[in-house]
């Protein structure tokens, strides 16, 4: 029987059958404590598929950059919408994607409307680093500049992304 198997603290509510009903809330504790919980590199993500090429961290490192820049004269977009948005019009100059979104399709489409587009994109490891660079309070999935006064981080950024590309 159940009963033998483990030591029950709390009191059965109701006796249905001559067997002891114990509340929900007791059962949820019962199957949680049989799972244990994930260690550390269990929860580690794999690389969302979406990902086309593995940045540096020094391009990463260039592109928050740029992107922080650009926040200064207001020139950029935040958020999945707005990037979209700008990539489709056209508008857009450098696009910055979050690897850790979840779920990953709120930002799989990216990737392939750059490349329709020939708009650079490069992989942030991180949504809150995004976000912070985007001057936001919150982890940002993707941003994109619109606009930059030195086109030379721009070019550079964009060479590095189609090197990386290639040697792929």
């Amino acid at each position: 029987m159940l009963g033998s198997q483990f030591s029950y603290d709390a009191e059965p509510v109701v006796l249905v059958c001559g067997l002891p009903q114990y509340p929900k809330s007791f059962k949820l504790g019962l199957v949680l404590a049989a799972y244990p919980p994930m260690r550390a590199r269990e929860t580690k993500m794999s690389t969302p598929f979406y990902v086309t090429y593995q940045p540096t961290p020094e391009l990463e490192e260039k592109a928050l950059q740029a992107l922080k820049t650009a926040q200064e004269s207001g020139k950029i977009r935040k958020g999945t919408n707005e990037t979209t948005k700008a990539i489709e019009r056209g508008i857009a100059k450098l696009v910055l994607v979050a690897k850790d979104v979840q779920p990953p399709e709120v930002v799989a489409h990216i990737p392939l409307l750059c490349d329709e587009k020939k708009v650079p994109y490069v992989f942030i490891t991180e949504k809150k680093k995004l976000g912070e660079a985007a001057a936001l309070g919150v982890g940002a999935a993707a941003a994109c500049v619109v606009e930059l006064q030195n086109k030379d981080i721009l070019a550079e950024i964009a060479n590095s992304v189609a090197a990386l590309k290639k040697s792929k």
